[in-house]
C-alpha cells in the first residue's frame, strides 16, 4: 500500500517531532539530540530556500524509523508530482501484512 502525504504535511511531522538520542562520539554525554536539531532546523520558516529536498527526505525517514523502531516499514521518498494546490508530493511503500 502506497502512502502519500504533501509537503505541508512534512513540514509538520518534522516541526512537532519529539526529542530523540543518537549516538554522538564528540559530544561529552556520547549521545546528541537528533529530535530537538530536526525541530529546530524545519520550525524556521525560511528554510525550504536554504535547505533541499533530498535533506528532508532524510530527517522525514529519521523521524519515522525513530517512532517506528524494529516495525520501521519502509522509507520515504519525493515523487516526481504535485497536488492540486502545487505541493511536491512524498510516498512510501508500507506491507501492513507482517
Amino acid at each position: 500500500m502506497k502512502i502519500r502525504i504533501n509537503v505541508d504535511e512534512v513540514l509538520d511531522v518534522l516541526r512537532n517531532c519529539d526529542d530523540f538520542e543518537v549516538d554522538n562520539e564528540f559530544s561529552e554525554s556520547g549521545k546528541f539530540n537528533e529530535g530537538g536539531r530536526i525541530r529546530e532546523l524545519w520550525s524556521d520558516e525560511n528554510v525550504c530556500e536554504s535547505v533541499g529536498i533530498d535533506e528532508m527526505v532524510d530527517d522525514l525517514n529519521t523521524v519515522y524509523f525513530w517512532k517506528e523502531g524494529f516495525y520501521f516499514r519502509g522509507e520515504w521518498s519525493c515523487v516526481d508530482e504535485i497536488d492540486d494546490k502545487d505541493r511536491e508530493i512524498f510516498e512510501r511503500e508500507v506491507d501492513f501484512s507482517e
